[in-house]
This record gives C-alpha cells, structure tokens and sequence, in this order.
C-alpha cells in the first residue's frame, strides 16, 4: 500500500486500486467523463487501469491509498466486469478515527495486516453507501424497461451479471425481480423470449434455421434445437413445416 499527499498530477493510470480521501479542503478528480470534485469528509474509490488526475489547493490535507492487486484481489473481480464510474462515498467519524490511528501505525513501522483492514474498512464504507445508491436506482428501474433491455439486445450473450451491469443495478436484484414477480430464474426468461422471437422468425421462410438460432442469441444450431425441441415439442425445422 502506498500513501501519498501531493495530489496535483495530470492524467494517468495506475493498475492499484486507489482511495483519495479528502480531510480538509477540496481536490478534484477528473477522469474522460468529467470533473468530480471531494470535499472534506469524502472519498472516492477508483478502479484499477482507469484514467484519472488529481487537483487541488495547496490547504489541502488529503490521503491517496493505492492497494496492489494482492490485497484488493476479491474485491477487483467482482467489479471489474461491471460498469461502475469512480464513485464518492462518505468517512464518517468512526471510521475517521480508525483511519488515524492505522496511518500512525504505519508510520512507525509497514504493517500487512494494518494495510489489509484498512482496505477492508474502506472497502465496507463503499459498499455500503454505494448499496443506498443502488437502493435508489433500483426503486427507479421498472420491470419494463428490464424487458425492453433484454429484447433489443436479443442476439448478445445476455448473462444476469452483465445485464445487470448494464443497467447500473445489482444482481441479486435483478434476480430477485424474476424470482418474486415471473415466477421463474432470470435465464429461463431469456431462453424463453428467445423461443418466443424465434416462433416468430420460422414462420417467415427469408432466414435459413441457422440464421435465425444466431438471430436470437444461441451459441449455436446444435443448443438452438435442443432448446426449441425441450420447450415446444418438436424441432425448429418441424415447427417451420408446420
């Protein structure tokens, strides 16, 4: 774990995951999106290998943490894959004060068991403010607009993590919507609609079998059949005689 307290630097990347945390005053953390400014009592989380630059005024007294990859491993791949912006999240009292005192102790003598909860002291305050984040998000995401996702992007690998991900909400919650409202899991959905669009395409006679197994996202003719097959009795090819 490194710690730094000169934070004015141009655009860079590093392959640590970082935590600015700001005690006093304002540093500004620009990345290709934009400008995102941390004030006293704030940190943000910035992921591995992502742009970003750092500004601030010289009254600053701010900490950067960089984590290497041995220490924030867990939690760098169960993010990695998900499209999450650098975010702000607060240091409240407690934690604070947990900060201080681990800092003090790494300044007497480097510690890996101090480095490693202080990660995971921080990692807990992100999480947990970031969960109200989602919070909000989640009670804003209609059943609809989920549907909707998954018809128009049909013909792409279509997994509960990366849809999640692309629509900026959690997994679990995602899943919890077809559990508790449809009734079935979140990829019987899909291979369902998937059937469904499927039905529709072999009614026309300008999309060979092949196409339309592509068409509507399998991976290929052979898992196309058996699916149609399980689920309507018959094959794509029969069905279509039909």
């Amino acid at each position: 774990m490194l710690r730094q307290k000169k934070l004015n630097c141009a655009v860079h990347i590093n392959p640590e995951l970082e935590v600015v945390y700001v005690e006093d005053g304002v540093v500004f953390v620009r990345d290709e999106t934009g400008t995102v400014p941390v004030h006293a009592g704030e940190a943000i989380l910035i992921l591995p290998y992502r742009l970003h630059g750092f500004s601030c005024e010289e009254d600053v007294k701010a900490t950067v943490f960089m984590f290497s990859y041995s220490i924030a491993e867990e939690f760098h791949n169960a993010y990695k894959m998900q499209n999450v912006r650098n975010q702000k999240f607060l240091i409240r009292k407690p934690l604070a004060e947990f900060l201080s005192y681990s800092l003090g102790l790494l300044s007497e003598q480097e510690n890996g068991c101090t480095e490693k909860s202080i990660f995971y002291a921080i990692v807990a305050a992100y999480l947990q403010e970031n969960a109200l984040k989602e919070g909000k998000r989640h009670s804003a995401i209609s059943q609809q607009e989920i549907v909707e996702y998954i018809f128009f992007h049909l013909s792409e690998e279509l997994t509960l993590q990366q849809t999640a991900a692309a629509l900026g909400i959690n997994k679990n919650f995602l899943s919890g919507i077809f559990r508790d409202t449809v009734g079935i899991s979140f990829g019987e959905f899909v291979k369902n609609v998937r059937i469904e669009r499927a039905k529709s395409l072999l009614q026309k006679q300008d999309l060979t079998v092949t196409e339309i197994a592509y068409e509507c996202g399998f991976g290929c003719v052979r898992s196309f059949n058996r699916a149609f097959l399980k689920c309507m009795g018959c094959t794509p090819t029969e069905y279509r005689k039909k």
